[in-house]
């Protein structure tokens, strides 16, 4: 994450497009310096925040704005890993010389917030945020061990690290336009790999989606049948449709195959 800053500069100072994976920078002053270098150099720039294209996510996008949901009362979710779940779990994202100040709100929590507002096309105006870190001390390896691999060294094979970065958060959120909302990250979450889910509940309806079952949204109604929508190119809105490239039962991950 350190290296963002510093490679982006340099590229927009040399005339070069610019896809920078998030996070943009580890400070918000080089961030905002950064954004000021785009906008006054004429050059493509854009930060990747990939689950906005899932295909129903246009989906839900384009419900909410023809006004299928009415007016969005309020937002809640979460995004919870456990990838970090032991304290002989250890990555450089924990060291924030390298990652930033905080972990799991800029790591999975940037996504969540970007995704909510992308759909909603809302600006979260004010936040209220509750920080934990369970592990205080964590084990950092002597000697390189695979992320994800679940393999242990032997106890004299690591040393102990400090940790200041957040394990946890719950943030309240009040958006511009009125809405409320709640969401927590956790990356000690056990048994949850990388889970994002959502609801927004509206006047008319509500929706909801989670990552882990990305084939499906949730139509809530208070008057009606609640409806389970699969992901089909013959049900869904035009700007989904544009971004389903094989017809319905032919899931995510199909082409790969």
């Amino acid at each position: 994450n350190h290296l963002h800053y510093p490679q982006t500069k340099d590229a927009l100072a040399a005339g070069k497009h610019v896809v920078c994976e998030k996070p943009l920078a580890v400070t918000v002053k080089e961030a905002q310096e950064l954004v000021k270098l785009a906008d006054s150099s004429g050059l493509v720039t854009a930060v990747h925040f990939n689950i906005r294209f899932y295909p129903l996510m246009a989906h839900i996008r384009a419900m909410i704005a023809g006004g299928e949901l009415g007016e969005i009362y309020a937002v809640h979710g979460s995004y919870l890993q456990d990838w970090l779940f032991y304290d002989t779990d250890y990555n450089w994202r924990l060291e924030p010389e390298y990652s930033g100040e905080s972990r799991a709100i800029a790591d999975i929590g940037s996504h969540w917030m970007d995704l909510i507002e992308y759909l909603t096309d809302g600006k979260i105006g004010e936040v209220c945020a509750d920080f934990a870190t369970f592990h205080k001390i964590r084990k950092k390896p002597l000697k390189p061990l695979e992320t994800f691999a679940g393999k242990m060294l032997k106890p004299e094979e690591y040393k102990d690290i400090p940790i200041g970065t957040e394990d946890y958060a719950t943030v309240m959120l009040r958006f511009a336009g009125g809405a409320r909302g709640v969401f927590t990250v956790s990356q000690v979450s056990a048994g949850r790999k990388n889970r994002l889910c959502f609801e927004i509940d509206g006047s008319k309806r509500s929706v909801a989606w989670e990552s882990e079952l990305p084939n499906q949204m949730w139509v809530g109604r208070r008057d009606g049948p609640n409806e389970m929508l699969l992901r089909d190119p013959s049900l869904v809105h035009e700007t989904s449709r544009e971004l389903i490239g094989f017809p319905g039962g032919h899931n995510e991950g199909f082409p790969d195959t």
